[in-house]
């Protein structure tokens, strides 16, 4: 996953949900995200000088299509979500 243009020098999380979408407050960090039921798919990790950040993760498989959202996160700030699907 490429991230990119996020806030520079943050700690960020990559999020994800297979429930859809639905406003969720995250108290920690402040913030409303898009995701229902989410989960840290990857992070917390530091985003380089200019907001981009790289994360490798592990696909799993899948015995149907799976529909999945992501979404990243930092202290006061949430980028658009994005959707996927996972087929077998």
């Amino acid at each position: 996953f490429s991230i990119t243009k996020a806030l520079p020098n943050e700690q960020s999380w990559l999020l994800y949900s297979v429930d859809g979408l639905q406003p969720t407050f995250i108290r920690p960090l402040n913030i409303v995200i898009n995701l229902k039921n989410p989960h840290i798919a990857a992070g917390p990790a530091m985003t380089n000088n200019d907001g981009d950040l790289q994360s490798i993760l592990h696909i799993p498989s899948v015995q149907n299509p799976l529909d999945i959202w992501f979404q990243v996160v930092q202290q006061e700030n949430v980028t658009n979500f994005t959707a996927t699907q996972f087929i077998p």
